[in-house]
């Protein structure tokens, strides 16, 4: 249908401070939350784009179907690389578990658990180098939450800290760090928990 309509979609507001004119088109051929630009906005300066390799912007199943390079991806269950990192670590650093309310939490590797609440919401950064041995500078990152400020609150956080965790973790281990934040706001972030992989 996109196709057959120049990929516009029709956006209509449900309230417009416009009445006049509700109805706007624009250029959408994928939709991503805005958390998930929010906290790529967040680490976009720490990652040096040169012209040679500059950083780009691809969709996850893009990334997903040709995963021959480092990325940070942005999105807990609603990202593929989330679920690309799950298969193919064999021992993953976390896993997603549903609950019975229609939605999920993590459950670590050392059987932590770690479950958004109204007043407290759990973000996530990880690195994993997928095939050391063949490709040891392939790093991918994932940046993610359990609520809507959980992920910004993770990338604020990497984007402030990155040099500590860097000097806490060897180069060549995984890791994950789990983030706290309250549900207003993503700038004051806390550090949970550190799980090195041995």
């Amino acid at each position: 249908t996109l196709k057959e309509h120049n990929q516009q979609m029709l956006y209509q507001r449900p309230e417009s401070r416009f009445p006049n004119q509700t109805m706007h088109r624009i250029d959408i051929p994928r939709a991503v939350a805005a958390n998930d630009i929010e906290a790529l906005l967040h680490v976009a300066d720490i990652f040096e784009s040169t012209p040679t390799c500059p950083n780009v912007m691809i969709v996850d199943r893009k990334v997903v179907d040709e995963c021959d390079r480092s990325f940070i991806s942005f999105g807990l269950s609603s990202n593929d690389c989330t679920h690309l990192y799950v298969y193919e670590d064999s021992t993953p650093l976390f896993t997603l578990v549903d609950d019975d309310k229609g939605s999920e939490y993590l459950r670590l590797r050392n059987s932590k658990e770690y479950r958004s609440t109204p007043d407290r919401q759990y973000g996530i950064i990880v690195r994993y180098a997928p095939s050391p041995d063949e490709y040891p500078e392939r790093r991918w990152f994932l940046c993610a939450g359990l609520g809507p400020v959980a992920t910004p609150a993770a990338a604020w956080y990497l984007s402030r800290h990155w040099r500590i965790l860097g000097r806490r973790v060897p180069r060549d281990r995984d890791f994950i760090a789990v983030i706290s934040a309250g549900p207003y706001t993503d700038r004051a972030p806390h550090l949970e928990e550190l799980l090195i992989d041995e």
